[in-house]
């Protein structure tokens, strides 16, 4: 199953930095944005090993591969996002405009290329329909690394001590390693089993939060663990209950 996505990416890439070149009298706010889009992006190494991955017919690697591809490209799609509105050159609008509807495009193309080879592997058309590759553990880890980071300065990690937070995480994160897994192998009803004790083991955790946060009167560390708990029950309650319902729907045939 070959593929060429590092070869698509990097003809759209090449046309915008046409245009940026060509950009006349950038103000600061377009220079800085020139500046950073400059830089590489992070994407061509991942995207030669999804190619890789897809042409050796891999499809665990193929996953893993859009993993990456999925929490490098969030940073870049908000800036080109928050960029556009403020270009006042017409042209570099249209380019970026058209490269940030090319990374979506991108990782939809990928995310059916994964499919179509989860249903060769399987040897049956639709056998990963209920697979919906919403990459739920790049999400998860994203909150926890936010949690990380907001409970680094020495008083918030002070105040964190008797508690540790983090800590807390560690049994959801094997349950959704688990579901990443059966959901890659296609063993629907070990992703269900695994998903389901996600689910129930980041509840636990979330309730132990909030009896901590009972406890603690600081305003910023109140505000980095109520966040935290928030969005692992965002997650839950949304995507995760509706590939949830995918699977046993599924399983049950």
């Amino acid at each position: 199953m070959k593929t060429d996505f590092l070869a698509e990416w990097n003809r759209t890439k090449k046309a915008f930095d046409t245009v940026a070149k060509g950009a006349q009298n950038p103000d600061d706010v377009t220079t800085k944005f020139l500046a950073a889009m400059d830089k590489p992006t992070g994407l061509t190494p991942i995207l030669k090993e999804i190619d890789t991955a897809f042409a050796n017919e891999h499809r665990k690697a193929a996953n893993a591969a859009l993993l990456k591809f999925y929490s490098k490209r969030e940073p870049i799609a908000l800036l080109l996002a928050k960029m556009v509105p403020k270009l006042t050159d017409d042209k570099l609008q249209m380019a970026t405009m058209t490269l940030m509807k090319a990374i979506p495009a991108l990782e939809k193309a990928m995310q059916e290329k994964l499919k179509a080879l989860q249903d060769e592997k399987a040897g049956a058309k639709g056998a990963s329909d209920w697979n919906l590759l919403l990459l739920f553990e790049t999400d998860l880890q994203k909150n926890i690394d936010q949690l990380a980071k907001d409970l680094k300065p020495a008083p918030m990690a002070k105040i964190d001590k008797p508690h540790e937070v983090l800590s807390l995480t560690k049994i959801p994160v094997k349950h959704m390693d688990a579901y990443s897994k059966a959901a890659a192998r296609l063993k629907a009803p070990e992703a269900l089993a695994s998903l389901k004790a996600f689910v129930a083991s980041a509840e636990g955790c979330a309730k132990v939060c909030e009896a901590i946060l009972k406890k603690e009167a600081d305003k910023d560390y109140t505000k980095a663990v109520t966040r935290f708990v928030k969005d692992l029950r965002t997650l839950c309650k949304a995507r995760v209950a509706v590939q949830q319902k995918k699977l046993e729907e599924f399983v049950k045939g």
